[in-house]
């Protein structure tokens, strides 16, 4: 008992000790703490700012990449031509000695495809699906369902048309062809890809299409493409263009910097872009249009078009502007000064229902052959004024319903206006109150449909 008194008393003493210990050496420990705190908080300090540092060069970085990627395509490629190499490079390697590949969808297992159009198989010389050689043939019976990557060969030597190559092939996803391609020698690209009705993505950016006269109804109706890689070399001999992009509803933009038309046998772009519902904006200033005669229905039902550079169009020899701006409902503003119009025949519904157009110049017009123009200005609601003062009607047999509602026109001048014409419903839903200036033979057409508060000014 006394043993385990004297040795648990001996316990406390070296506890006591020990705590003696840690009281004796208090200060200095605290001392060497104060030291070691300082030295990591100023060594995170500076990591901190080392961070901050990094962090704005990156963001500042990236919201460089952010302006590149926002800029157009053609103005990113002048900025980093590595990554167009760096695509050929891939692009070279993937197709090899192959002209095409392609990807389809199946929706059922054992479901047969077809790949092109029936006319071409014989001018297919090899084939790949999926990593196996297989039979060349036009169509082929995938096993599973799902998306299938088809590579094709095929021998152009003796076509000079790729006229419905894929016509209606409504299971074909994506095309990309190959430079080893050789196409100078087609002359035709008619309904090339009509009714494509899956197809996503197209990179022909590699075709040789110099001789090519016709790109007629070349995309028509592929509902849901939304990306096109145009051929980069000129267009020498291309004579009409029309629908060439009709329908296309996905399309938000179509780059033609490195597509040059350049011919000067381009007779029609009639359609072209009917039916573009998304497309924002275009530029056509690579296309050579001075012996253009129509370019009716150009941008017909364009609703999201809110743009159009026509600084360098030439348009001496244009006959037909019938419907070219028809529904382009998100048009604020048209610039229609370098238009030259002596030729001009048609010019009805022109700027049909352009709802929000709310500045126009057509000051340049000249229309000394105009035959029809009704409807010409109707449905254009934010329109306040318009100076028709340099137009020639003496030829025109046609002003039906020439604005009508114009729901905010309150100046109009027509002074110059002849009265042989039909001028039925000229006017409807006209303002209460506005000015017109036109002249007595006109007047007496129309004077039924012009609101009581209008003042007319006689010339």
């Amino acid at each position: 008992m006394d043993e385990q008194f004297n040795s648990g008393e001996n316990m406390d003493l070296d506890i006591g000790n020990e705590e003696g210990f840690f009281t004796r050496n208090y200060h200095k420990l605290l001392s060497l703490n104060k030291k070691t705190l300082y030295i990591i908080g100023v060594s995170l300090l500076a990591f901190i700012i080392l961070l901050i540092i990094i962090i704005a060069i990156c963001t500042s970085g990236g919201d460089d990449d952010d302006k590149k990627d926002s800029e157009k395509d053609d103005q990113r490629e002048e900025e980093n031509p590595g990554e167009e190499e760096d695509e050929k490079e891939e692009l070279d390697e993937k197709l090899g000695n192959y002209s095409l590949k392609g990807i389809y969808n199946s929706y059922n297992d054992y479901e047969t495809v077809q790949l092109l159009n029936d006319s071409f198989k014989d001018y297919i010389t090899d084939m790949e699906i999926e990593g196996e050689k297989v039979n060349p043939s036009s169509s082929y019976q995938f096993k599973n369902k799902g998306n299938h990557t088809v590579y094709m060969k095929l021998n152009t030597q003796n076509l000079v048309s790729f006229d419905k190559l894929f016509y209606h092939i409504k299971k074909l996803v994506s095309i990309t062809f190959s430079q080893n391609l050789t196409t100078n020698n087609i002359v035709s690209m008619e309904r090339m890809f009509v009714s494509c009705s899956q197809l996503l993505f197209v990179d022909m950016s590699h075709l040789d299409v110099e001789n090519v006269k016709s790109l007629d109804y070349l995309f028509s109706y592929a509902k849901l493409l939304n990306e096109v890689k145009l051929p980069k070399s000129k267009v020498s001999k291309l004579e009409s263009a029309n629908y060439m992009f009709e329908g296309c509803k996905e399309l938000t933009s179509i780059n033609f910097k490195k597509f040059i038309v350049d011919s000067k046998n381009l007779k029609s772009l009639h359609g072209s872009f009917d039916g573009c519902q998304s497309l924002k904006y275009i530029n056509l200033s690579n296309f050579n249009t001075e012996e253009t005669t129509d370019m009716g229905e150009l941008f017909a039902d364009c609703y999201s078009l809110t743009s159009i550079d026509f600084s360098k169009i030439k348009t001496n020899k244009l006959e037909l502007m019938n419907k070219m701006f028809y529904r382009c409902k998100n048009l604020e503003k048209l610039d229609l000064t370098n238009f030259s119009t002596n030729n001009v025949k048609k010019m009805e519904f022109l700027f049909y229902n352009c709802s929000l157009l709310k500045s126009i110049n057509i000051s340049s017009f000249k229309t000394d052959n105009l035959l029809t123009m009704d409807s010409m200005f109707s449905g254009c609601s934010s329109l306040t004024s318009v100076d028709l003062s340099g137009f020639n009607t003496d030829k025109v047999t046609n002003m039906m319903s020439t604005f009508a509602s114009c729901n905010n026109l309150v100046y109009l001048d027509i002074s110059h206006f002849s009265a042989q014409a039909d001028f039925f419903d000229f006017f409807t839903s006209l303002p209460n109150s506005g000015t017109i200036k036109l002249n007595n033979k006109v007047n007496e057409k129309i004077q039924s449909s012009i609101p009581s508060g209008w003042k007319k000014e006689f010339v």
